[in-house]
């Protein structure tokens, strides 16, 4: 399993890499880094179940600074809980735990208090990764303190509402006394026993631990010895980092376990460390089942974007998503969200988006070459918008638009028929103007001197982590013949520019090196690596049976090397590919034609990797005679203003 390392938004660009703040020490004492303004903190929990106003929920995710994020979804209220230490914030003066919560997951309450220290508790003013568990009517809040004789230790607090106030379920640390411990966590096993699994810092022992203590049955007490589950230098990912003033030699890190039990049975432990490129997310295995391990680990972390301590949640639709926080720098650790999908007995997340609807930018069969709109809900039912009207009566081309990092959306067509390329803008997918034309001469590339200004099915999209539009098409350095038109198509390979803004433009390249008859590419990132949806032009035959098929190729670079392509995902005589998110989460639909308008057939997958699998026919729908085309994923915004200007009927509320 290859890592998802992404780029931190603009706005929280990670700085060169460093250790987790808890593990920068300065004088003794953590150090937190850059504050956020303070925001109002509530001195009692506000968390009635009765309807709130949108006025109670006035922050984004954006707007909280959060270590170790850790959230609840509470099916009793419908209400999504995210727990904090009040050190996140300037200004907080009570050391403690605080709770923001939501009905969306993107619009956030202002914080409130759900545990204050009580006088003479043991804890000193630091506080680490707040997790709480509801099993039954109880409540339990694990909590990470220090000011105990050997350092840090967990305490369990308990509450019958997940707002709290939540007070302190025993009178010490359940971690052992001499073992200097954080980030407990619970787990509980087939036969019953309960366990707390916590981290022994690599702090006092160089070489970080997994280990794990039984409790009692209420959660009060430990019971017996710790065990070991294993160590940080076991997994192959892991660096050592710099200990500065806390340990000069330096050490390996174990950081925020937590378990999941996949729909496979297996037991999987998600935990963090230090990897190649910082704070990372790595999964070990349970060879048993059960706690007790052996323990394995995995080659590659889940994520390795300079994020980690994550934990698992599942959403009141039924989307199962992690969360973390990234990046792992001073005062700007924020929470991130993530599918979690499952296959094959592996994981691998992707960003959370949250789609309202999906358009369908394609042709007619009937008016080939013009530009028409579907619309869809759920990615899988489409409906023809205006009337069957032309969306823009002047477009010519196959569509194919992105959304650029500017906010506007462009699109791709012909200035004539396959013959040079003409961009489109548009700041509400409403009107579209002219943005510029482009004339780009192949002929210097040997053999294409014949059709130089051929650029057949123009696509565009734009590559957030290069921070460049790549726009490719295919040319042809075969004649036209009318009495043997597959010559023509046979001498089809593709080609490709970039640029940073659409006002400057590379020169012309070969996409691929190969020497593959090419069309209808579509190119695309994920995680750290390219992937190229292409049409293989060549005619099917014996000698080649994989003709007019869609099938994949990925690279590390645009530049390449590109792999020559994997098996066909679809039978012959399909083309047009297009990649929309699952609505669910849990990977893409690809959907392509099978030509000329007979009708689109759909194939899904976890990642662009694969596997690919055909979609049940009867399962989606797109209307009649639709043709090549880009489907794109709409915000709510976008969807009611395409609804509004194209008489689309709209949800009920």
């Amino acid at each position: 399993m290859k890592p998802l390392a992404l780029p931190c938004p603009p706005a929280v660009l990670p700085a060169a890499k460093a250790p987790c703040a808890r593990h920068r020490i300065r004088g003794g004492a953590r150090w937190h880094g850059g504050f956020l303004p303070i925001l109002l903190l509530a001195s009692v929990p506000a968390f009635a179940d009765q309807p709130a106003g949108p006025g109670d929920f006035p922050l984004a995710l954006e707007d909280i600074r959060v270590r170790d994020p850790f959230i609840h979804a509470d099916p009793a209220t419908r209400t999504y809980f995210l727990y904090a230490q009040t050190g996140n914030r300037g200004g907080a003066t009570e050391p403690g735990v605080e709770v923001y919560r939501s009905r969306d997951l993107e619009h956030w309450s202002r914080p409130t208090l759900a545990f204050r220290k009580p006088a003479g508790f043991w804890g000193g003013k630091e506080v680490w990764a707040p997790e709480m568990h509801r099993f039954g009517d109880q409540c339990l809040l694990f909590v990470s303190f220090n000011g105990r004789e050997g350092g840090r230790g967990t305490q369990i607090l308990h509450a019958d509402h997940p707002g709290g106030p939540f007070t302190l379920a025993g009178p010490e640390a359940c971690t052992p006394s001499a073992e200097r411990a954080l980030d407990g966590t619970p787990f509980i096993d087939p036969d019953g026993t309960r366990w707390m699994v916590y981290c022994h810092e690599w702090v006092q022992i160089g070489d970080g631990a997994m280990r794990a203590v039984r409790m009692t049955s209420d959660w009060s007490a430990r019971q017996g010895d710790s065990i070991r589950l294993f160590n940080a230098r076991e997994a192959p990912w892991v660096r050592h980092i710099d200990g500065g003033n806390a340990r000069p030699d330096g050490g390996w890190v174990t950081d925020g376990p937590g378990l999941l039990r996949t729909r496979g049975g297996k037991l999987l432990m998600l935990w963090s460390s230090f990897g190649d490129q910082g704070y990372a997310v790595g999964i070990a295995e349970s060879a048993s089942g059960r706690l007790a391990g052996p323990w394995t680990q995995r080659p590659e972390p889940l994520f390795a974007g300079n994020g980690g301590h994550c934990m698992v949640f599942d959403t009141f639709d039924g989307r199962r998503l992690l969360a973390l926080h990234q990046p792992n720098t001073g005062g700007r650790e924020r929470t991130r969200l993530f599918d979690l999908i499952e296959f094959g007995g592996q994981l691998t997340v992707r960003p959370y988006e949250k789609h309202a609807g999906y358009l369908f930018a394609h042709l007619l069969q009937e008016d080939y070459g013009r530009l028409y709109y579907s619309l869809s809900t759920d990615g899988l039912h489409w409906q023809l918008l205006n009337d069957g009207q032309r969306i823009e009566p002047e477009y010519l081309g196959h569509p194919d638009l992105t959304r650029g990092p500017d906010g506007r959306f462009y699109l791709v067509g012909n200035q004539a028929r396959d013959r040079d390329l003409r961009i489109w803008v548009s700041e509400d997918l409403v009107r579209w103007r002219p943005h510029r034309d482009l004339i780009l001469d192949v002929s210097m590339h040997p053999g294409f001197g014949r059709n130089p200004n051929d650029h057949g099915a123009p696509k565009i999209w734009y590559d957030e982590a290069a921070a460049r539009y790549v726009i490719s098409w295919h040319s042809s350095r075969n004649a036209r013949r009318r009495e043997a038109p597959e010559h023509y198509w046979a001498g089809q390979r593709t080609f490709y520019i970039t640029s940073p803004d659409l006002e400057s433009f590379t020169e012309p390249r070969r996409l691929f090196g190969f020497d593959l008859a090419t069309i209808d590419v579509i190119i695309r990132r994920e995680g750290s690596r390219y992937f190229a949806f292409l049409k293989d032009e060549r005619y099917p035959t014996f000698d080649w049976p994989t003709g007019k098929t869609i099938r994949i190729s990925s690279a590390p670079a645009l530049e390449g090397p590109w792999t020559d392509p994997g098996p066909p995902i679809t039978p012959n005589f399909h083309e047009a590919p297009t990649l929309i998110p699952r609505a669910d989460g849990q990977g893409w639909w690809l959907y392509y034609e099978q030509y000329p308008a007979v009708r689109y057939g759909r194939s899904t997958a976890p990642t662009l990797a694969g596997p690919w699998y055909a979609g049940y026919s009867p399962d989606h729908h797109l209307p009649p005679n639709a043709r090549h085309g880009c489907m794109v994923p709409l915000n709510a915004e976008e969807l009611r203003r395409i609804q509004a200007a194209f008489s689309a009927p709209q949800p009920a509320p």
